[in-house]
């Protein structure tokens, strides 16, 4: 998922820096680029929300007699949220996020997906890396399954052999 940072102006005069997970939902009260990281695409919500904080600060300092607000912007609207709720939000966020099946780590272009042998349902990895080390692990717990199977019939063969044996010598 990708977010980006705006400016905007409000019809109702309102000056807020926003956060939208899409390009998709900006609006026609953008402002045109002014400071370090607005209008870039960010994949970790925590790095969007500290830049957000950071932008209105400093837009804060250039427009003293404006009351600049955060937010989180969507196509229904936006929410305004003080620095200490927008790092909330990211936390939130961060936590929604796909990971790798295999090493937990977050997934930001969507990954690969991927149907692991014997799965009704398939898997998201973040590399092929990944994927080849489940197969990897896969393919070891099924050698383990079948070694613990070939353990068991080997016993039971030890115990026919030993009772066959036992039968033997008291005919």
């Amino acid at each position: 998922m990708a977010y980006i940072i705006t400016r905007q102006v409000r019809i109702d005069g309102s000056h807020i820096v926003e956060i939208t997970r899409d390009k998709s939902v900006i609006n026609s009260d953008l402002l045109q680029t002014h400071y370090r990281g607005e209008s870039e695409l960010y994949d970790d919500p925590r790095a969007v929300a500290e830049t957000a904080i950071l932008i209105r600060g400093q837009w804060q300092r250039d427009e003293i007699n404006k009351n600049i607000t955060m937010a989180v912007g969507s196509a229904a609207g936006y929410h305004p949220m003080n620095a200490h709720e927008l790092r909330q939000w990211a936390a939130v966020e961060l936590d929604i996020l796909q990971r790798c099946t295999w090493c937990g780590e977050i997934i930001y272009d969507g990954g690969i997906q991927y149907m692991p042998r014997g799965e009704a349902n398939a898997s998201v990895f973040c590399s092929m890396a990944c994927v080849m080390e489940f197969e990897d692990d896969d393919a070891t717990e099924a050698t383990r399954a079948a070694d613990r199977e070939l353990d068991h019939a080997d016993e039971v063969t030890r115990r026919d052999i030993a009772f066959a044996e036992e039968h033997r010598q008291n005919l």
